[in-house]
């Protein structure tokens, strides 16, 4: 699947929940927003696709998109979402078994279909779910603060630069309620098999009235075992970020 039509699945999944709500004061937990169009201070929902990285046959292709509800989402919330999601299945459903079509004239149609538990590695939730001292990442970190230029050529700039992204990816999981991590390293090239370098992922934000973000992909450590699924950084509710738990000697 191209980055283009990467996000615009994403883009559409959310889409669909939201006019499936059918209201025009959307909760901050599906939409992002509040009320005044500003950015929701609480976690959201986050749209995040699932690619076939860290096996040695792997090769970043998508074989799922996961819906990552917020730990701190109360069961009402939960509840309503899931509602939500068994109503977009009800009235858009193409086959008997719930599969749904996602079309846009520019691209293929996309056949999509809700599974408790997929024999397909990518789309397993224990694999991207299980406790780790060790993350690194299936898609690129979009970093909160520009760290300068990584690729620079210039006596220590780059170098300045690299210790700016990792200081950001550590206060990205601070942010989000993870311990900070006892080490970081970044890159420009994918760090596990599969994965995709970063120039493959389309610009984040993709507005053409906002800076798009620097990313990274990272090898982020902590000294204790952390509960995935962890999603880092500024894209994080829309795919970016997606870091896989791994064990030394698994690639």
């Amino acid at each position: 699947m191209n980055p283009l039509a990467r996000n615009y699945l994403l883009v559409m999944e959310k889409q669909a929940l939201i006019e499936q709500h059918g209201s025009r004061t959307l909760p901050g937990w599906l939409s992002g927003h509040r009320e005044d169009g500003g950015p929701a201070e609480h976690p959201h929902v986050a749209f995040v696709p699932l690619p076939f990285v860290g096996h040695q046959h792997a090769d970043a292709s998508v074989h799922g998109c996961a819906i990552v509800m917020p730990r701190s989402l109360g069961r009402a919330e939960r509840e309503a979402l899931l509602r939500l999601v068994a109503a977009w299945e009800r009235d858009r459903a193409v086959d008997a078994d719930g599969t749904m079509e996602l079309s846009r004239a520019t691209l293929p149609p996309v056949r999509i279909r809700r599974v408790e538990l997929s024999e397909k590695l990518a789309v397993n939730s224990r694999r991207w779910c299980r406790p780790a001292r060790r993350f690194v990442t299936a898609t690129p970190i979009a970093l909160d603060r520009n760290p300068g230029n990584l690729r620079s050529n210039q006596h220590g700039a780059a170098h300045k630069a690299s210790i700016s992204a990792q200081q950001s990816i550590a206060d990205a999981c601070e942010r989000i309620g993870l311990p900070r991590p006892c080490s970081v390293e970044v890159s420009l090239a994918p760090l596990m098999p599969g994965v995709q370098p970063v120039r493959a992922f389309l610009p984040w934000p993709g507005r053409p009235d906002r800076p798009a973000r620097v990313r990274v992909h990272a090898d982020v450590r902590f000294d204790e075992f952390v509960r995935g699924p962890v999603l880092l950084g500024a894209g994080r509710y829309f795919g970016l970020g997606l870091c896989l738990p791994v064990f030394d000697g698994e690639f």
